[in-house]
C-alpha cells in the first residue's frame, strides 16, 4: 500500500467518492459542479502544501486508487485544530486498506512535526468510522453537532494526540 498526493488526474475519484453509498452518512451526495470545483481547489491546496490529501494505492503506484486520507486545519467552533477524515471506495472496503492508510498517514503526521493531535468528526450512524477511530487510538471526546458541506450532522468528537506539545518547539531545530 502506498500514499501519494492528490493531483489533477485525480477528478474520477472524487466523483466516486460522491456516490450515494459513500455519502450516506454525510448527508447525501453533493451537487457535481461543487465536487469538481472542491477538486480544484484541493488540488491547489495540496501543491501548496496547506494541507494533505492523500491518494490510497493498494497496490502501489501501478494500482488502481482506493480511496483518500486527508488531514487539514480548520475552526471549529472558535478553536483552530487539525482534522483528519478518511473515504475508502466499497469495491476496497473489507481489506484493512483503509487501516493501513490510515495508520501510514497517521505516522506521517507525526514524524512531521506539524500537527499536535488530530480530530475526528464520523457521524454517530457511520459505525465502521467510529470503529477506525478507536482501533487507531482515538479517544472519544463526546458527540456534537458538526457542519459538513452545509449539512449538520450529529458526530462523534474523537482525538488522537501526536506525542509533541506546543511548546517542543521546532523539531528541526534540535
Amino acid at each position: 500500500m502506498e500514499l501519494r498526493d492528490l493531483r489533477d488526474d485525480d477528478l474520477w475519484l472524487y466523483e466516486a467518492l460522491n456516490a450515494p453509498e459513500m455519502m450516506e452518512h454525510l448527508g447525501g451526495p453533493s451537487p457535481i459542479a461543487f465536487v469538481r470545483e472542491k477538486f480544484r481547489c484541493d488540488v491547489e491546496d495540496v501543491a501548496a502544501d496547506r494541507f494533505w490529501i492523500l491518494v490510497i494505492l493498494p497496490d502501489g503506484p501501478q494500482g488502481s486508487a482506493a480511496g483518500t486520507v486527508a488531514i487539514w486545519d480548520h475552526d471549529s467552533h472558535g478553536d483552530a485544530e487539525t482534522e483528519i477524515g478518511w473515504m475508502v471506495l466499497p469495491s476496497f472496503q473489507g481489506r484493512g486498506i483503509g487501516s493501513d492508510a490510515v495508520r501510514t498517514a497517521i505516522d506521517r503526521a507525526a514524524a512531521s512535526g506539524r500537527w499536535v493531535a488530530l480530530n475526528a468528526y464520523p457521524p454517530v450512524t457511520n459505525a465502521r468510522s467510529n470503529a477506525m477511530c478507536r482501533k487507531m487510538g482515538f479517544v472519544e471526546l463526546g458527540a456534537r453537532d458538526f457542519t459538513f458541506r452545509g449539512r449538520v450532522l450529529r458526530c462523534n468528537h474523537w482525538r488522537l494526540e501526536l506525542g509533541r506539545t506546543e511548546t517542543d518547539g521546532d523539531p528541526a531545530e534540535g
